[in-house]
């Protein structure tokens, strides 16, 4: 499947026009039944908004992940929904609705976006090293943002496994994407 098969990207007349200084990449979490964001991607999107409004000029975001319930919506769509309701313009929104893990993600990512703009990675910040990692690994100048902890919602034992957890998945991702890499030359 190519990566327009799946992914709302910018035509070249767009980019040409919009020729972002940043890419700001947000990484899905879990959408409510009602198709609302929950907690951990309301935090993702705000402080990729909190992050958009420090730049210099309007950044370009990609918004990225799938949904495996089809009676709602995907992720990136409700990341989009919630940067327009706060005046991003759909010309500034690349959005990935098929991903369905972190690294199928950056993979799509790195087809996608221009690996010659730097990329600030708005994650939960147990979640943003692995994405900034796997980032720099195919070629991008990642750097993570720090957004709001959500550990007081979530309760300290759920947050250490949630690092716990992400630090696993790093190692696991990265040699997943080291064979991919190598496969390649």
């Amino acid at each position: 499947m190519k990566p327009e098969d799946h992914v709302e990207v910018m035509t070249a007349v767009q980019q040409s026009v919009l020729a972002p200084s940043v890419y700001i990449a947000i990484f899905g979490a879990r959408v409510m039944p009602d198709g609302s964001p929950s907690g951990s991607l309301s935090r993702r999107i705000e402080g990729a908004y909190q992050c958009s409004l420090r730049q210099q000029q309007q950044p370009c975001f990609f918004v990225s992940g799938g949904t495996s319930d089809l009676t709602i919506p995907t992720e990136a769509a409700v990341m989009a929904r919630v940067l327009m309701a706060k005046g991003v313009a759909s010309s500034h929104l690349v959005q990935d609705h098929q991903s369905s893990d972190t690294l199928d993600s950056v993979l799509i990512a790195a087809k996608v976006l221009s690996k010659q703009i730097p990329i600030l990675v708005c994650s939960d910040n147990y979640h943003v090293l692995r994405i900034t990692i796997l980032l720099r690994m195919v070629g991008f100048k990642a750097k993570p943002v720090w957004i709001s902890s959500g550990r007081a919602a979530t309760g300290n034992a759920r947050w250490c496994y949630m690092w716990f957890r992400d630090l696993v998945a790093t190692l696991y991702d990265s040699l997943l994407l080291s064979y991919h890499l190598l496969r390649k030359e």
